[in-house]
């Protein structure tokens, strides 16, 4: 792009130098060499485009004057009192299409082609490689069929280390070229206690993990900790209103999270892990009862949450579609049901929740107590699905927050 402008820069101040028509090289045409024949696909009867057929080296449209044709090379005409700027040349007065030089040959670069900025590596950028001024009446210039190609970077192998940072492990090197992007990898370096692996630094610079870099050298790249939240997952920060519920679902081994420092908070909960979680807060003895649900498994993570929840009354049937998404009708029901289907004092006044839906009453008794409050002033949203923060929320106002 640097060279490119330079050429560019070089090529407005040879043009701004030149004396207008004054520079017509003479001599025959050089585009068909003065036999005035068509040599290209674009052909006026037969006749060259460039001199129209004469073979000479001049300019048809200003015939060799360099002037422009529409304003007689002053740059305008007065309009009463007033000065019109030509619009055909912009002012200049010279002609559009030999940039004023009166010939065909470009005197850019004498006719070679080559460009005199950067020595024969690039082509002229004023008749791009043709030695030829343009024909098409714009003042344009020709692209060549094949231009120059540019000589091909040298493909460089660099070494790539990793440093833990005051983690521990190993992570194997790894190489990267000049020619090619590289890929951040997984961090497998253990953290420090307590903290978790936030980004890989170069240069002082962070990326994540999978994010594609461009190396120049031999680098070593490395891992940064941060500090986990007190929750003791780096996705439930401190301050957030579902950080409380967490930690108490945790401390009473309801839930462990999701993974390594994850607890996975705007994943949507389905009915088996609301089921297991419910087991788990009321410590749910081990049920002995025969499996009544087609679509449960003996050998499933839930049986025993689900088999319990069949003993209580919370959920009946003989199907139970474990993997579909819990609503909040559902979560309500299923935590009035486990309090023993209490009946409340008061009705709520939602819109979306009729005195006849089957989760009316559960919707009330929630509200009483203060389990939830609604998505808005009037309504419940009782078929929206719930996170997993969500559902530890409704668990830990529906117990108080106290020990299992």
């Amino acid at each position: 792009m640097k060279k490119w402008i330079a050429c560019m820069l070089a090529l407005v101040l040879v043009l701004a130098c030149l004396p207008v028509g004054t520079l017509a090289a003479g001599g025959v045409c050089a585009m068909c060499d003065g036999t005035g024949r068509c040599t290209s696909s674009s052909c006026n009867n037969g006749r060259c485009t460039y001199c129209n057929g004469t073979g000479k080296d001049e300019c048809t449209k200003c015939h060799g004057s360099g002037l422009c044709v529409r304003c007689d090379g002053r740059g305008g005409w007065n309009e009463g009192l007033r000065w019109k700027k030509c619009y055909s040349c912009s002012g200049m007065g010279r002609c559009t299409r030999c940039s004023g030089m009166g010939g065909s040959r470009c005197i850019f670069c004498g006719a070679t082609g080559d460009c005199r900025i950067c020595f024969g590596k690039g082509y002229c950028p004023l008749c791009k490689g043709t030695g030829k001024l343009g024909g098409n009446g714009s003042g344009t210039s020709t692209q060549p069929t094949q231009p120059p190609q540019p000589t091909p970077t040298p493909v460089k192998t660099f070494t790539v280390t990793f440093s833990s940072n005051g983690g521990s492990g190993t992570m194997a090197n790894q190489t990267a070229t000049n020619t090619s992007r590289f890929t951040l990898p997984t961090c497998t370096f253990t953290p420090p206690a307590g903290q978790y692996f936030k980004a890989w630094s170069i240069n002082g610079n962070q990326f994540p993990e999978g994010q594609p870099v461009t190396l120049w050298t031999d680098t070593t790249i490395q891992a940064v900790w941060q500090n986990l939240p007190s929750s003791g997952f780096r996705d439930v920060p401190d301050g957030v209103w579902f950080t409380q519920p967490v930690i108490w679902a945790v401390n009473n081994g309801i839930t462990s999270g999701t993974g390594t420092n994850t607890f996975s908070p705007n994943q949507i909960c389905t009915v088996a892990q609301i089921l297991t979680l419910l087991a788990k807060a009321y410590d749910a003895p081990k049920p002995a009862i025969a499996n009544p649900f087609s679509d449960v498994s003996q050998n499933s993570y839930y049986y025993d949450s689900v088999l319990w929840a069949y003993q209580q009354g919370i959920v009946s049937g003989s199907t139970l579609g474990p993997d579909q998404n819990c609503t909040r009708s559902m979560v309500v029901t299923y935590l009035w049901k486990a309090a023993g289907s209490p009946t409340p004092q008061s009705t709520a006044s939602f819109t979306d929740v009729p005195a006849t839906a089957p989760y009316a009453q559960a919707v009330s008794w929630a509200v009483e107590q203060g389990i939830t409050s609604g998505t808005s002033a009037t309504a419940f949203s009782p078929d929206k699905t719930c996170t997993r923060a969500e559902i530890v929320m409704f668990l830990y106002r529906s117990l108080n927050g106290a020990s299992r």
